[in-house]
């Protein structure tokens, strides 16, 4: 059975002086930011443009002056449910600035007033205007600016469509890693590891992640005995369109922070009687609220209102919603939006330190995949892509301190055929998987309903036949995450941020 490591045995061997596996932001900009003299693998199971970090619309939150510096801390905190780890919420917020002074030189295009500065907007959580944004499509700008970056460093090596099965570790620490290209595996050795492998949303049958979110840098890390905690920590954001075959498009809580309202099936505001930010409240509050007013008036969802805003500013601040909108004939800037929350973010994951290292030595864990203490119970909005450059740049520092470059660079040339390998359809497999999440470890999380979810997918894992195709391990990774979710918020007996639980004895 798929649960312990996989060994490299005869495989052919390559060496980097670094691996990056993961090509969102995290692991673009730790590649960026690196010293060029070190030979870099980078590593993605899909093409280069497809992360989470692509599809991320509203911006990245960063106190660019001193004085909003306090602000930020207390509305991360808050939001975090006091959970958070300090320090690191000081560190993050504090490094801000260097960090996106370092994007706009690695060529990203904020969006400007008339007079040249930076324009920012107001999202929920938030007490002052400090998201940076590129219109509704931030995510994407720095993705197209750090990869046009990448392909110009001559240190830099991509390889598209390569799955990373497992690290290799001896005395707890890491050797290496061994991929998979289609019918060919091999053995990477290297001095240091960055896993940058993203989320877990494709665990779920709604989620705003890309394909690839299917929780495998978590899987592989648990099967290397890394430390991994606060898995039950899920945001569900707000605001999905609610249309079936596109509720995995996100409508950006930008909108609420430029005037948008929530409305019930009755066209009534609701967010008043359950905080005091209104529409703006933090975004565990606004996605239980929304399930609330749902069960309580039986509706699959309720609507977002931006219509009182200035239309031709409503298209040009927000271009990507709106084409998108409109091809289901909702025009933003008269219709109400109809909207229902999905999941969105992981805030749990591999711990590390303020350098990203992990439990196991020469391996560190950068972005979504990582739990740095910054987000606490609950993710402050656009405070994911600030933690990934700010850590990015805080690896690379600890590795320039640490690594020393190898001299006996090999690069890979995949020959190792694979036997025994069939191809099987997980499809049900994988449907599976997503009912038992989505139906019992939502939003509102009822303790007997985790037992029975934990025995189905221990049965699942159970059934599974060993294969030698990336499709199995894929679906092993998603097994073995969704399990320690599960066990996570099953021990986890109190609510507390994104984790609402009902113990029903």
């Amino acid at each position: 059975m798929y649960n312990q490591l996989v060994q490299p045995d005869a495989l052919k061997a390559s060496t980097f002086d670094l691996v990056i596996i993961g090509t969102g932001i995290a692991g673009l900009y730790t590649a960026l930011t690196l010293d060029p003299k070190y030979n870099i693998m980078l590593v993605t199971k899909d093409q280069l443009y497809e992360s989470n970090s692509n599809y991320a619309q509203g911006g990245i939150a960063a106190a660019l002056e001193e004085s909003d510096f306090e602000k930020h801390v207390m509305d991360t905190l808050e939001a975090g449910s006091n959970y958070n780890d300090e320090a690191t919420v000081n560190v993050v917020i504090k490094e801000a600035r260097e960090n996106i002074q370092k994007l706009i030189e690695l060529g990203v295009n904020f969006d400007k007033r008339a007079d040249g500065t930076l324009r920012r907007t107001k999202e929920g959580g938030h007490s002052s205007s400090r998201i940076l944004h590129y219109k509704d499509s931030t995510g994407r700008e720095i993705i197209r600016a750090l990869t046009e970056g990448a392909k110009k460093r001559e240190n830099i090596y991509i390889y598209e469509n390569t799955f990373a099965i497992d690290l290799v570790v001896e005395k707890n620490q890491v050797k290496g890693i061994i991929f998979q290209r289609n019918l060919k595996r091999f053995y990477v050795e290297a001095s240091k590891t960055i896993i940058a492998s993203g989320g877990i949303g494709k665990l779920f049958k709604n989620s705003t992640n890309s394909l690839v979110a299917t929780g495998d840098g978590v899987a592989m890390a648990l099967r290397a005995s890394a430390e991994v905690i606060d898995m039950e920590f899920i945001q569900f954001h707000p605001t999905a369109l609610n249309i079936d075959e596109s509720r995995n498009f996100l409508i950006s809580e930008a909108l609420r922070g430029e005037g948008a309202v929530l409305r019930n099936h009755k066209g009534e505001r609701f967010m008043e009687k359950y905080h005091i930010l209104k529409d703006l409240a933090p975004r565990d509050i606004v996605a239980q609220s929304i399930f609330i007013e749902m069960k309580a008036n039986d509706t699959d969802g309720v609507f977002l209102d931006i219509t009182e805003e200035d239309s031709e500013y409503v298209k040009n601040r927000f271009p990507q919603i709106y084409e998108y909108c409109l091809k289901y004939g909702i025009n933003i800037t008269k219709d109400y939006i109809p909207v229902v929350p999905v999941q969105h973010y992981l805030m749990g994951g591999i711990q590390v330190d303020l350098n990203g290292s992990t439990s196991i030595k020469n391996l560190y864990a950068c972005g979504e995949v990582a739990r740095t203490g910054l987000h606490g119970a609950n993710r402050l909005a656009s405070n994911s892509l600030l933690e990934a450059i700010v850590l990015g740049n805080r690896i690379a520092k600890d590795i320039g301190k640490n690594v020393k470059k190898n001299d006996n660079n090999q690069m890979i040339h995949p020959k190792s055929m694979i036997d025994s390998t069939k191809q099987v359809d997980y499809s049900e497999t994988i449907k599976k998987i997503r009912e038992i999440m989505s139906s019992n470890v939502f939003i509102v999380r009822y303790e007997s309903n985790l037992i029975k979810a934990l025995e189905a997918i221990n049965r699942i894992i159970e059934l599974m036949e060993e294969n030698n195709t990336i499709e199995y391990f894929e679906v092993m990774n998603m097994l073995i995450t969704s399990k320690k979710i599960i066990e996570d918020s099953i021990d986890r007996k109190e609510s507390l941020g994104s984790h609402k639980i009902i113990i029903d004895k």
